[in-house]
């Protein structure tokens, strides 16, 4: 292995996951939703419903430096929402990513055997989940969004947050039997000193590093409402097909 090429890193599929559910999902009592009058929780429909490009990252690699840099150049569009994923099995070399959950690893994992593909590596770049990408090859990770902002004209699931409820909440409209998760992340650009591994002496920088994730349940007949008080320090609320993994639609919060 050449350890300073920029040649995406590559390990055999294999993880454990076990989902965490939250308490309140579709199917439990909903709130009452205000119609115009006094009383009611009042739901406002996210702004922007932004091309998620999910990049599958670790600080123990040499080549996902390059990909961290392309996420950060989309931090002032708001049709994209660039999310960064630390995966934990280059954690062996010598350096644990601070980011790195193995539930981030699952989901890759998962992407990996629907897609068809015979490895995981990194740096991947994930495309609303349907299409993939070495994540610092920036033209072709543009290319891929500009076909998926061109097919998704109109989502097909809605994004609403609650305005006045003490506890933060959203609500979805979508098909039935749509996925939906939430994806903690801290906004912006996230600098971390390596001091092991192959970026030893480095600062590895992250744009819109991912620190949690959990599927809330699927949608059934009727709204979807869920809890968004765990899901920090910002939200981004994911509504996506299990089987294909395509993202139907998406919401921020602040």
């Amino acid at each position: 292995m050449n350890r300073s090429s920029l040649t995406p890193r590559v390990i055999a599929s294999g993880a454990v996951f076990t989902a965490l559910l939250m308490t309140f999902a579709s199917g439990g009592a909903a709130p009452r939703e205000s119609t115009g009058g006094a009383g009611g929780t009042v739901f406002k429909q996210a702004g922007f419903s932004p091309v998620v490009v999910e990049l599958f990252t670790s600080q123990g690699c040499s080549s996902c430096p390059a990909a961290n840099a392309v996420m950060a150049t989309y931090a002032n569009r708001q049709d994209v929402l660039p999310l960064a994923l630390g995966v934990t099995y280059w954690d062996y070399l010598g350096w644990k990513d601070t980011f790195a959950d193995p539930q981030f690893t699952k989901r890759q994992q998962d992407y990996v055997i629907r897609m068809g593909l015979r490895s995981m590596y990194t740096p991947q770049a994930v495309i609303d989940g349907v299409t993939e990408t070495v994540g610092s090859k920036s033209q072709q990770v543009e290319r891929l969004i500009r076909e998926r902002i061109t097919a998704t004209a109109k989502r097909s699931a809605s994004v609403f947050f609650s305005v006045n409820s003490p506890m933060p909440m959203t609500k979805i409209l979508a098909p039935e039997g749509a996925d939906v998760w939430l994806v903690g992340f801290k906004p912006g650009m996230q600098n971390v000193a390596v001091k092991a591994g192959e970026n030893r002496g480095r600062t590895v920088e992250h744009y819109n590093a991912a620190t949690s994730l959990r599927r809330v349940g699927r949608v059934s007949q009727g709204p979807f409402y869920a809890y968004l008080d765990t899901c920090k320090p910002s939200c981004a609320v994911v509504v996506q097909r299990p089987n294909s993994g395509e993202i139907l639609g998406t919401g921020v919060t602040g």
